[in-house]
């Protein structure tokens, strides 16, 4: 993704891992791997601020409000919780805990250790 390059903060960074394409998070054409999470997660914050940049179709309340909201997914693949754009990564650490926790627990129990 070339325009990665020119972005904040910039400065020649390249990616060495892979990106993947665009994809629709809300409306007529959203990804079925949102379609999980929100059917999943419920929304953080039930209403959507300002309408007047809504470019999708149907508007639901469990629409993803902002590029920078968060979908935290545990070791098998569920969605565990869903943050507004504000939250920064520190915010989640008790999640992310619980959930490191929750998976060493389970693979205790798996393999008897």
């Amino acid at each position: 993704m070339n325009g990665l390059k020119y972005v904040r903060p910039g400065h020649g960074f390249v990616p060495n891992f892979p990106l993947y394409k665009k994809r629709d998070v809300n409306g007529e054409k959203e990804d079925e791997i949102y379609s999980f999470f929100k059917s999943r997660c419920p929304a953080p914050d039930r209403f959507i601020d300002d309408i007047s940049n809504i470019r999708w179709s149907p508007v639901r309340n469990d629409d993803i409000n902002w590029n920078f909201e968060k979908i935290l997914i545990d070791h098998d693949g569920q969605p565990f919780a869903r943050y507004t754009a504000p939250y920064e990564p520190n915010d989640m650490l008790e999640d992310i805990k619980t959930l490191i926790l929750t998976c060493q627990g389970q693979r205790r129990r798996k393999y008897n250790l």
